[in-house]
């Protein structure tokens, strides 16, 4: 039935041309205009059934105009077919629909050329600007694991799954089940002739976002309305039917409820202003049922609790798009550029990288780079909460000129050219008052290797690690070697003290050096740089010391000794 009026909208010109035409040359009625409405009908259903073009005055206008044409040409040719002749006032006609279509048109575009800065300032009313985004937190900070290492992982556990053959992996998702940051995917149809065998598809595979030693589980779930479906069982067309008036942003994905249930997720919205500019803060999201085709829409924050990505990936995409570019509208960005960002396109997920804080809340990040083509150093970073579309931009001194993705991901991949290993998924984090890169190193396979730690304003200042954790004190240790130390946050920085049990200094940068001790009953080992206290090298075993430190279960970083005996 959707379909059916949507053909009946897209013709609403070639309607009312047709009756003007019968009024003025009533003898065309049967010979002409009937069978040339009829016949461009019959078009516009199929036109709109594959198309789906939604209902607003924006999309049907130039449906109209094909429609219109089509009519125009059936009824020419019909009417000369007939005898009667071309009428030359019915010529008139459909060039006044035409024109009427084409300036319509014409206005949109001129109203979508100056209405970029709009769209930013909509978007800016629903962000934050800071200087740092708040502190990794080793303990409650998920460091997830790139995706292209899941999807490798489930595509060899694919063998479980019955019938193998008729499936594929769809889009990876990113979200939290029973507390834990989880990748889920959907198993997807090869194609239409697999579709017209099978009887809906088996399930859904799911594995650790943030264990790179998890294995997959596949969970059986039968689905016959999905993603890779055909005619009426494909979910865009399913979402259409509910729901003709919403543009579908992206593609859909995958969400599982608290009871294991799969829920297919799709961001919809609306265009502002008679513009062709997204309406971002007015964003909703279709909840499908993959069993029964049921469909609901929600506002973002009345949506089911377990839905992560009430806005899609697209869509954040294309909020960092805007934000950026058009802070001063579209002639500054295509001529001034002045305060211009543009995102890079190192996402994992339509240029964004979905990531979790220790809360469970999934933002996507995205970095922001100069328009200069020479440029490889960042102007600061961006987390869209994708729950509310919330977007938090980071600029302070830390997170401009430093290093942008592409920069480091390049120093993972130069550091093992024999292994072929690769970095990804680069994210930057706040540690200890530190702009920190965290790339995946990935081998050949797509398998996950190690995690790098990378200081973000200094491409020699790195560690590698077999695990998350291992890496950070590899890390900070690095950053203890370095001649400014790491300058942790009062947050994080504690006060300890006891004896000294056993030392050792090693060569530091330039003239310092590194002094390396542990205390009685504590296994630690501390590090502490001695650029700013040359006096530290004569600590000795058996000295009672106070300091200040930011530590881990394993070791420590000596931001200051505070009391000692020498």
């Amino acid at each position: 039935m959707t379909i059916l009026l949507t053909a009946l909208l897209v013709m609403i010109f070639s309607f009312a041309a047709a009756f003007v035409i019968s009024l003025m040359r009533p003898r065309l009625l049967l010979k002409a205009v009937l069978p040339a409405l009829g016949l461009t009908f019959v078009l516009a259903v199929i036109a709109s059934y594959f198309f789906l073009p939604q209902w607003t005055m924006l999309s049907l206008a130039a449906p109209n105009l094909v429609a219109l044409l089509v009519f125009s040409s059936i009824f020419y040719a019909l009417a000369n077919a007939s005898g009667e002749g071309m009428p030359a006032k019915s010529i008139n006609i459909a060039a006044v629909g035409g024109a009427v279509l084409l300036l319509f048109l014409a206005v949109l575009l001129v109203r979508s050329l100056f209405g970029y800065e709009k769209t930013h300032e909509a978007i800016d009313n629903n962000s934050q600007v800071a200087d740092n985004p708040p502190l990794f937190s080793e303990e409650e900070t998920p460091v997830q694991v790139a995706p292209e290492s899941a999807r490798n992982k489930m595509q060899k556990a694919m063998s479980e799954v019955d019938n193998a053959q008729f499936y594929d992996f769809g889009d990876i998702q990113a979200q939290v089940i029973d507390g834990e940051p989880m990748y889920v995917a959907n198993v997807d149809y090869t194609n239409l002739f697999r579709w017209l065998r099978g009887d809906g598809t088996p399930g859904y595979f799911q594995i650790s976002a943030v264990d790179p030693g998890d294995n997959p589980t596949f969970v059986e779930a039968s689905m016959q309305y999905t993603s890779s479906s055909f005619f009426n069982e494909k979910l865009n067309r399913v979402i259409y039917s509910a729901f003709p008036a919403w543009y579908q942003s992206g593609s859909t994905y995958l969400e599982v409820d608290e009871e294991g249930k799969p829920w297919y997720v799709q961001t919809v919205y609306q265009n502002r202003d008679w513009t062709w500019h997204t309406d971002h803060t007015n964003a909703q999201v279709v909840v499908v049922d993959p069993q029964t085709g049921e469909a609901s829409k929600h506002k973002p924050e009345n949506a089911p609790s377990f839905i992560e990505s009430s806005y899609s990936p697209a869509m954040a995409s294309d909020m960092n798009d805007k934000y950026g570019k058009y802070g001063q509208g579209l002639f500054n960005y295509m001529f001034g550029k002045e305060d211009v960002l543009i995102p890079n396109e190192n996402g994992t997920e339509n240029k964004v990288t979905p990531v979790f804080d220790e809360n469970g809340n999934m933002s996507y990040f995205t970095d922001f780079t100069s328009p200069n083509e020479d440029s490889d150093s960042t102007l600061g970073v961006s987390f869209i909460n994708a729950r509310t579309g919330e977007l938090r931009l980071y600029n302070g001194e830390e997170y401009t000129g430093a290093m942008d993705t592409q920069g480091a991901r390049g120093i993972v991949n130069r550091q093992f050219p024999e292994k072929e290993w690769t970095g990804s998924m680069p994210i930057m984090y706040n540690i200890d008052g530190t702009a920190t890169w965290v790339v995946n190193t990935l081998d050949p396979a797509g398998l996950f290797r190690q995690y790098a730690y990378i200081k973000a304003n200094d491409a020699d200042v790195y560690a590698f690690g077999d695990t998350a954790q291992g890496a950070l004190e590899n890390y900070r240790s690095a950053l203890a070697s370095t001649e400014e130390g790491v300058e942790a946050s009062e947050a994080n920085r504690e006060e300890a003290s006891g004896t000294v049990d056993r030392m050792a200094i090693t060569p530091g940068p330039e003239d310092a050096n590194l002094v390396q001790f542990k205390l009685e009953g504590d296994e630690r080992l501390y590090v502490y740089n001695t650029s700013n206290d040359a006096d530290a090298v004569l600590m000795q075993s058996g000295d009672e010391i106070t300091f200040t430190v930011n530590r881990s279960e394993d070791m420590g970083t000596v931001q200051e000794i505070t009391e000692q005996p020498w």
